[in-house]
């Protein structure tokens, strides 16, 4: 598993770029992108998405790239998704499912 996770994050370095369906910058300290890692894997298994995991200790070019500056941070695509309002996983799967509309 780790020498697949290390793969991942060097090819991920040498494009620069959220090339993924979902792409979430986390943070292993964080309580809260624990949390939602557990809920996105059962999303992305439902709903048959490829989702990319950052952490942002590890990239911290690809944070500022991106104006990453909390965690949990959620990209469909290139597009940030805004988290502030949403107040369930529910809510937050509807905006995740318009954004996925949007990327084919």
């Amino acid at each position: 598993m780790k020498k697949l996770i290390l793969l991942f994050l060097l090819s991920f370095q040498a494009h620069a770029e959220l090339n993924a369906d979902m792409s979430v910058f986390f943070s292993y300290r964080c309580k809260p992108c624990e949390i939602m890692k557990q809920h996105l894997d059962t999303f992305a298994a439902k709903h048959q998405v490829d989702i990319h995991y950052i952490e942002v200790e590890q990239h911290p070019e690809l944070c500022q790239q991106y104006r990453v500056t909390a965690t949990p941070t959620l990209f469909v695509g290139e597009q940030k998704v805004e988290m502030k309002g949403l107040q369930s996983f529910q809510q937050l799967d509807q905006e995740l499912l318009a954004m996925l509309a949007h990327l084919d």
